[in-house]
């Protein structure tokens, strides 16, 4: 049984810790990936009463309409956390958080069914489930991470549209996965050549955008963000053509909050979520 569960969650760790190491700057602490991992050991605990009581009410339906619903929006919980508290400012690092997340949560899933499924003769029944299953966890929710990243800078409505779309891709593709269409082995090859490759190229965008702006616009955001705490952006020539181009603000404001929320918050994310709030 032992060796059952390790063959059903070691692929995932090392995919994970693959994952990690791929991240050139290392901007997130060990610390917060395993954080992360207990995050989502925390959000199999929470799913597994409430589909108990599923399973109950909707028998195996619940398994392609009610527990993806369920099990995603609790994986996605600590990483939109992550984001809104601008712990996590860069793609690669809302992938590490969301991936870290759903292996943790695979980690409780694959002990819960380790203890109440029938025991099985074939230790690759336990292989595959920790590369399909786990896998699919920990992908989908590196997903939700990566597209709130992404949209974090834009209006209200556009975080909370991009985020809502996120998350219906992650339910749709883990009700897809419990649907069984294919037998185990061929659900889990669709899912080690489809999603790896998928925060594969997720990984290779976000690490250029994160050169690009340490090698380019690291200086400059850092300039600005001193510039609107010092009180004085109203009187500099960028709060006065902001000023002239919003027609609003008058040209001596010397608050911070006359400074448009988006400019601020677009420059804090990518400053204080990197350097600051470690």
């Amino acid at each position: 049984m032992a060796l059952a569960a390790s063959l059903s969650f070691i692929p995932v760790v090392a995919f994970l810790f693959g994952l990690n190491a791929l991240d050139t700057y290392k901007l997130l602490t060990f610390r917060r990936v395993l954080l992360a991992v207990a995050a989502g050991c925390v959000a199999a605990l929470f799913c597994y009463p409430l589909n108990t009581f599923g399973f109950v009410r909707l028998g195996p339906a619940h398994a392609i309409f009610g527990a993806p619903v369920i099990e995603e929006i609790a994986k996605a919980a600590y990483v939109l956390w992550m984001v809104a508290r601008f712990r996590v400012g860069f793609p690669v690092d809302a992938a590490v958080t969301g991936f870290a997340g759903g292996a943790g949560f695979a980690l409780v899933e694959n002990l819960v069914y380790l203890y109440q499924l029938p025991p099985l003769d074939s230790a690759m029944v336990w292989v595959v489930r920790g590369l399909g299953t786990a896998m699919m966890h920990g992908a989908t929710t590196a997903i939700v991470g990566v597209v709130a990243v992404t949209v974090a800078a834009r209006s209200w409505l556009g975080r909370v549209a991009g985020t809502l779309a996120a998350l219906a891709v992650a339910i749709g593709i883990h009700g897809i996965y419990n649907w069984g269409a294919l037998p185990p082995l061929e659900r889990t090859a669709v899912v080690l050549l489809t999603l790896p490759a998928l925060l594969g190229v997720v990984f290779w965008q976000s690490e250029r955008t994160l050169a690009a702006w340490l090698h380019g616009k690291l200086d400059l955001d850092i300039a600005l963000l001193r510039l609107i705490d010092s009180g004085d952006f109203g009187t500099s020539p960028q709060g006065r053509y902001l000023a002239f181009a919003r027609g609003g603000v008058s040209a001596g404001s010397r608050r911070r909050h006359d400074v448009p929320g988006s400019l601020v918050g677009g420059i804090e994310r990518q400053v204080q979520g990197r350097f600051v709030a470690r």
